[in-house]
C-alpha cells in the first residue's frame, strides 16, 4: 500500500528539514528519512497507531516519533497522511 501527503504534511515536513537543517544538514536528512520509514510501515499495514480526535472533530489516527507525531488516516487503497506535528507546539489534539 502506498501514502500520499496532504498539503498541510507537506509543508510540515518541509518546515521540519529547514528547521533542522540551519544546524545540522545531515540531521535534517536522517530524520526525514526516519519518518519517511515510519509513513511507509503505517502505510502498509506494519505500525496501526491508536485512533484520536483533533481539535478541528476529525478522528484520525495518530503514530509517535519523537518528538514528532504523525497523523493519519487509512482508506482502502492508501494511507493519507495529514500532518506530521512537533509535539511541543500548540496542541491539535
Amino acid at each position: 500500500m502506498s501514502f500520499i501527503l496532504a498539503p498541510e504534511a507537506l509543508a510540515d515536513l518541509k518546515e521540519i528539514q529547514r528547521y533542522i537543517a540551519e544546524d545540522n544538514p545531515r540531521a535534517a536528512v536522517a530524520t526525514l528519512d526516519r519518518l519517511d520509514g515510519i509513513m511507509q510501515r503505517l502505510a502498509n499495514g506494519a505500525l496501526q497507531g491508536p485512533e484520536t480526535r483533533l481539535l478541528d472533530g476529525r478522528r484520525v489516527q495518530g503514530w509517535s516519533m519523537p518528538p514528532y507525531r504523525i497523523y493519519y488516516r487509512r482508506a482502502a487503497e492508501q494511507t493519507v497522511i495529514l500532518r506530521v506535528y512537533h509535539q511541543a507546539r500548540r496542541p491539535i489534539e
